[in-house]
Order: C-alpha cells, then sequence, then structure tokens
C-alpha cells in the first residue's frame, strides 16, 4: 500500500520504493518457475491504513506479503492485523528499535537501529575520542526512548556519562512549547559538547534542534552525528545554516550511519548490477518522480535509500525461487 499523506518522509519514501520497484521490474516480477507474483497497489491516508488492510484482505485472496512499509508508525499500526490474516512486513523501513524484536509477522532485512546506535557511539569514543559528547532524544515517542535508554547503559559499562542530555516532550504535535524548548537547549548547550549524537523523529523540533546546533557559537563546531534515517534532514538543515545562517562549513562535522553501501561505490559487485537496473527503471518504466536517470549518482541521500529498496526487492525474488516458500 501506498500512503498519500504529505509529510517528511515522502521523498524518501519515494526514493526507497523506486528501488523496490526497479528490483521487481528486473526480474519481471516472476518467481519460481512459471510463479507470477502480482502486486496489490493501494492508496491510503495515516488514519485510514489499517482500514484499507483490512478491505484489502477480505477482498483479494491468497496475498502473503505486505511489501516494505516505510515508517515505524505505519508499521506499528498494522501489527495487530497481521497474524488475523497470516500476513508478513516484508522488508520495512524503520527508524526506531521500538518495532524491532522478534515476530512471525515481520520480515527485516535492514540493519537494527540498536547497531546504528552502538555504531555512533563506537565512532565517537574510539575514532573522534571526544571527552564530552552529547546525545538528544525527544521523549514520549517511541523514536528514542529506547535507543537513549541503550546509549546510557553502553557509557555506563565503559565508565563514561553523556556530558548533556537534549530532550523535550513533542509527542503529541511534534513540537514543545518555546520556553521549554529554549530552556532545554539553554542546558545543553552550557555543556560545550564536543560530538552529539541525535536520536530524535523526523518533527520539528529535531530539525530545530539541528539549526541550533550548527549556528549556536556554543556548539557549532561539535560533531554532529545520526542514524540513515535523520541523513536528508540533517544534511538539508546543515546546508541552509551555511547558506542562510553564515554557518562555516566544515569538512566531515556530519557523520551518519549507513546500512548499505553508497550507489556509487562500484566496488560491489551488487553495486555494479543495481546501477544497471536502477538506469534502465528510472529510463523506461514509465516512472514520473524523477527526469534525471543518474539521479541515484547526482543525489547520494536518495541513491542511498534506492540501494536500501533494492535490496528489498532482491530478498524478495530470491525468498520466491523456492517454489516450497511460494506454495
Amino acid at each position: 500500500m501506498k500512503r498519500i499523506d504529505p509529510s517528511r518522509h515522502n521523498f524518501m519514501s519515494t526514493a526507497f520504493h523506486s528501488g523496490v520497484y526497479a528490483s521487481l521490474r528486473a526480474h519481471n516480477s516472476t518467481a519460481a518457475g512459471d510463479v507470477r507474483v502480482e502486486l496489490v497497489e493501494r492508496e491510503a491516508k495515516e488514519t485510514e491504513y489499517v482500514t484499507v488492510l483490512e478491505e484489502v484482505m477480505q477482498k483479494e485472496k491468497g496475498i502473503l506479503a505486505l511489501l516494505t512499509q516505510f515508517s515505524d508508525t505505519y508499521l506499528r499500526s498494522v501489527q495487530p492485523v497481521l497474524p488475523r490474516f497470516d500476513l508478513v512486513s516484508f522488508a520495512p523501513f524503520t527508524g526506531s528499535s521500538a518495532v524491532r524484536g522478534w515476530n512471525p509477522n515481520a520480515y527485516f532485512v535492514r540493519a537494527d537501529p540498536a547497531a546504528e546506535l552502538l555504531a555512533l557511539l563506537r565512532y565517537a569514543v574510539a575514532q573522534l575520542r571526544v571527552l564530552r559528547l552529547g546525545f538528544m532524544y525527544l521523549q514520549g515517542s517511541f523514536f528514542g526512548d529506547n535507543e537513549y535508554k541503550q546509549a546510557r547503559r553502553v557509557m555506563s559499562e565503559m565508565g563514561y556519562t553523556f556530558c548533556g542530555v537534549f530532550t523535550v516532550n513533542s509527542f503529541l504535535t511534534g513540537e514543545a512549547a518555546p520556553e521549554e524548548f529554549d530552556a532545554a537547549w539553554e542546558r545543553f548547550a552550557a555543556t560545550r559538547p564536543q560530538a552529539v549524537i541525535v536520536f530524535g523523529s523526523l518533527v520539528e523540533d529535531t530539525m530545530k534542534f539541528i539549526r541550533k546546533m550548527l549556528t549556536d557559537g556554543r556548539t557549532a563546531g561539535a560533531y554532529l552525528l545520526a542514524p540513515l534515517v535523520l541523513q536528508s534532514a540533517v544534511l538539508k538543515n546543515w546546508r541552509a545554516a551555511v547558506d542562510d545562517d553564515g554557518a562555516k562549513f566544515v569538512p566531515g562535522q556530519v557523520i551518519t550511519t549507513g546500512t548499505t553501501p553508497l550507489a556509487d561505490d562500484v566496488q560491489y559487485n551488487a553495486i555494479q548490477r543495481f546501477q544497471g537496473v536502477m538506469r534502465d527503471y528510472l529510463a523506461n518504466s514509465g516512472q514520473t518522480d524523477y527526469n534525471d536517470t543518474e539521479h541515484f549518482l547526482n543525489n547520494d541521500s536518495d541513491g542511498e535509500l534506492m540501494v536500501d529498496g533494492w535490496i528489498a526487492g532482491e530478498v524478495l525474488a530470491q525468498a520466491l525461487r523456492d517454489r516450497n516458500a511460494v506454495k
């Protein structure tokens, strides 16, 4: 199912699903032998997502998987429904650990966000070797709460503590009261962090924090570390801080995790295959999202998401080659 509500995720989900479609197109939507895979697509607003899924499952017979959902919110909303229809959410793109863990009705192919957090902690402590490391998350959200608890535990086991933690409660609207945000910022900036790990969801308070961090003199020189799901937002705000607010551009200041090779990293045979498949999809499939057949090379962030989606499609194609699995 496709969602049609406007959100910060739209350009990200478009890139991700373009990779999925490119893979399926390359395999001609075929599975084992003469078994053909049929995609049943529906568009749905977030508020209608579960209702539309239930209607489709009652009408269509033999659906095996809900393919490549994008964002934690959508996966969480359908988790109670999946067992009822013996349905598997296949290769969902999620950003938090809250929806992870063993679940017979969910099949993940991406690295767990907890692994991304450990990679960021290790990089900050062992590679950057900073003495004052800060952390940012939002309270009341399923994105960030668990990661902060894990980060605090890991830091404690190493004999470290965060020099400062920025957090506000912005669960309902995405924005805390201005006075609450400003007070939390002043407390955090006063700790003068040398690096900050950002694990906020894609809401306005996270964007505001990133802009503050890159423009406030007390934090502007600090490294900013973030997981892949925040990469596009971080880069957008970093660019705006440099272009509009006069922030100094410092190469290497912003660091994000990556769960796949970049789209131009042709040392991997898989990426060489991806480039051929993606180029053909953009040029010949009739898609209307991109005008540039080399978009995956000219936009690193979109290219990385396209690789993510392509891998999901490849894993699905491989699974469907097994006749027993298809049955």
